[in-house]
């Protein structure tokens, strides 16, 4: 009996996970150009999918819609940039050892600050948020880090991306969690937004 109640609970667990892709390409567009520049105004046209002869259009609520789908895209275009521009200062010797670290160090910060929000917002607020949820909002600084890498190889420029990529993140995932769960964030969460983008931007300084 126990044996069923756990595959059971497995299958739910995935199940569930496939709703954080449930996104259309429209949406993925218009989501990457407000994470990208979110003080000015987007026109989203939903798709439409087709049920049973029936078409509906596709609305995710808003821009903190948890969903992975388009933080996963971003992610593994910033490996690539950062592999070519890690690879470049080595004279171009291929060497998968040098993504491999990348998307290793990258993964486990995403999700050790999760972690770690979760553990604040639980202390502090007494509120309960899916770990999932928290790493979608956290993954979408790849957006934003992806421009970062492309000015790599100018310092000046590199280090105003950088400064202009963490104050959109912050801004993103202060109102992603102030939004969808109507809770505040103190300001000790601002700093490990901040430190988390530092970190992941070591590879391009």
């Amino acid at each position: 009996m126990t044996k069923i109640n756990y595959f059971h609970t497995t299958i739910v667990n995935i199940t569930s996970l496939q709703n954080y892709f449930l996104v259309d390409s429209n949406y993925i567009i218009w989501k990457i150009k407000k994470l990208l520049i979110p003080f000015l105004d987007y026109e989203y046209s939903p798709n439409e999918i087709e049920s049973n002869t029936k078409k509906t259009p596709f609305y995710p609520p808003n821009l903190y819609y948890p969903e992975l789908f388009t933080p996963l895209l971003s992610f593994l275009f910033y490996i690539f940039l950062t592999t070519f521009y890690r690879m470049s200062k080595s004279y171009f010797l291929i060497s998968p050892d040098i993504a491999i670290s990348i998307i290793l160090k990258n993964t486990c910060l995403i999700i050790l600050e999760s972690l770690i929000i979760k553990t604040m917002l639980s202390i502090s607020n007494n509120v309960f948020i899916p770990l999932m949820d928290l790493i979608c909002f956290s993954s979408n600084k790849f957006v934003t880090l992806s421009i970062c890498s492309l000015f790599a190889y100018i310092k000046i420029a590199l280090f105003l991306s950088i400064l202009y990529s963490i104050f959109i993140n912050v801004k993103i995932m202060r109102e992603s969690i102030n939004i969808k769960y109507k809770k505040e964030n103190n300001l000790l969460l601002s700093f490990v937004y901040i430190f988390s983008d530092l970190i992941v931007l070591i590879d391009l300084i």
